[in-house]
């Protein structure tokens, strides 16, 4: 018989993914596997279990928001043996990068593909020595995530990242980094950076772009000059919020790029705190993990169909 383990952390979201449990062993039985369900216990307690278990297994699914999985795919790029397909039920309160891999929102559902679907080798980011799997950020409103206790992030959603970003305003700093990329090199201060790998950041979508691809070993980069006054500032907004060109806003792609500054910069890996550096070098692991989705299984379609008309 097939084994599976699933992973899930029981604080993510409202909490909710305890009252599904059932429903989602069902669903992997269904498809055959013999089940290990772990719950995690605090932070790192994914990765590490990952690290030491995943290979021991057919398949893996995990469960939690983006900071469970950015953890349990730091366990599988650290771990020794062969990597198994991971599948992922997102509970958490934003989930941006299951928006971008196509996973159903309801928790039966995604376990049903993640049982069964096909997966997508996709890209994996390296800050410093720090992985990620969909977005590494510095600037206004990074820290909300990661500084928003769990309680409000469960009582208000998403909203509790706007409220504290709101509040947050007047306490706005920029950073004067030299930022080397594929193209050049630019120099400046700025508001905010973000290295991504994702069609959702924040809750939004395509702010990116349409062409994004997660498994093309290039990253997508935003950067925010320094305004020179409020008006300003609601004229980058308004231009972000309607994807249009403004000259304080710089989107590029790049293969590797990095960050020097005079002082220590805060960053977050996937919405969680990701240390103090000065440096910052982020580098790519061109399609490091299987992970079963949505868009893989759209993939399959368009092979299928294109070997028809041939």
């Amino acid at each position: 018989m097939k084994t599976l383990l699933f992973l899930y952390n029981p604080c993510a979201g409202k909490g909710k993914i305890a009252d599904s449990l059932g429903a989602i062993c069902a669903a992997f039985q269904a498809q055959d596997y013999l089940v290990t369900v772990y719950a995690t216990k605090g932070p790192g307690d994914a990765a590490q279990v990952t690290r030491a278990l995943a290979s021991h297994y057919d398949r893996m699914v995990c469960s939690g928001g983006d900071g469970t999985l950015s953890e349990v795919i730091s366990g599988l790029v650290a771990s020794e043996g062969a990597m198994p397909p991971l599948g992922y039920i997102p509970s958490g309160t934003t989930n941006d990068y299951a928006r971008s891999l196509k996973i159903p929102t309801r928790p039966v559902e995604a376990a049903a593909l993640a049982a069964s679907g096909p997966a997508l080798p996709v890209d994996v980011g390296q800050l410093n020595t720090r992985n990620f799997i969909y977005v590494a950020a510095f600037g206004a409103f990074t820290s909300v995530s990661y500084a928003t206790p769990q309680g409000y992030k469960s009582l208000l959603g998403h909203a509790a990242y706007v409220l504290a970003g709101i509040h947050s305003l007047s306490e706005i700093t920029s950073y004067e980094m030299k930022v080397s990329y594929d193209g050049g090199t630019e120099e400046g201060k700025f508001l905010y950076g973000m290295v991504s790998n994702s069609t959702s950041v924040g809750g939004f979508k395509g702010l990116m772009g349409d062409n994004v691809q997660l498994d093309d070993g290039i990253f997508e980069v935003l950067l925010i000059r320094k305004p020179d006054s409020m008006m300003q500032m609601a004229a980058i907004l308004e231009a972000l919020a309607n994807k249009k060109p403004h000259s304080h806003v710089w989107m590029f792609q790049t293969h590797r790029v990095t960050f020097t500054s005079v002082e220590s910069v805060p960053w977050t890996t996937d919405g969680e705190f990701g240390g103090n550096h000065s440096y910052t070098e982020i580098t790519l692991l061109r399609q490091a993990v299987p992970i079963i989705c949505g868009l893989a299984r759209e993939e399959q379609k368009d092979d299928a169909q294109e070997e028809v008309s041939v």
